[in-house]
């Protein structure tokens, strides 16, 4: 029997946020969110200058695929990020979400899978005697989609066109250069849900690019 239920009869109505991306010190990542009838968050995780935030990567394929129950979807419902060991512990009300009684984390779930797809990238590999040795690299060539990892994220969720899968990666690719590029007084900033999800490119605006 399923006892699950949906988000909407466990958490807050989910309101538009807006988020900001910026580089802390040692090229820490930090995230500030201003959102609709919640208080502002902000959270801190350790970051590489070769590597897009998890987070922002999240927040674009989330948004173009037009998911409502990913992470920022629950960032929108008055979800709150504790960074605990380096990883990211949600809370709700002071408690973990974990512990919400019967709740449906399946959404959340295949946004994961689906922005481990989308957002690998950035990656070199180099043989070493017989080692295959993979290191970050700012300059490693970035690979199209592969037939069955894009019909894999049409399965996860059924509609969004091949075309709209492809644009959402070329969209992260070219984050990822200005990611790299960002110097520590700038810092990139998204609208969730942006004006246009759901349409061709469907991803957050910065507002003004770097601001």
């Amino acid at each position: 029997m399923n006892t699950t239920k949906p988000m909407n009869d466990v958490l807050s109505p989910p309101t538009p946020c807006v988020a900001r991306f910026s580089r802390g010190p040692e090229n820490s990542e930090r995230i500030d969110v201003e959102r609709r009838g919640h208080a502002p968050s902000s959270w801190s995780l350790p970051g590489h200058r070769s590597r897009l935030p998890h987070d922002l990567c999240h927040l674009i394929v989330e948004d173009a695929l037009a998911i409502s129950d990913g992470f920022w979807g629950l960032v929108c419902r008055g979800v709150e990020v504790r960074i605990v060991d380096d990883h990211a512990e949600l809370l709700y009300e002071d408690s973990p979400l974990r512990d919400q009684p019967g709740i449906d984390f399946s959404e959340l779930q295949r946004c994961e899978e689906a922005v481990a797809i989308l957002g690998t990238f950035g990656l070199r590999t180099e043989q070493v005697g017989v080692l295959a040795v993979v290191t970050l690299a700012a300059d490693a060539p970035v690979p199209p989609l592969r037939p069955e990892e894009i019909e894999r994220i049409r399965t996860l969720f059924p509609g969004r066109s091949p075309e709209l899968i492809d644009a959402v990666r070329s969209r992260l690719v070219t984050l990822h250069r200005q990611w790299m590029t960002l110097s520590d007084t700038d810092a990139l900033t998204f609208d969730f849900p942006s004006e246009t999800t759901a349409a061709p490119m469907g991803v957050g605006h910065e507002s003004g690019g770097l601001c």
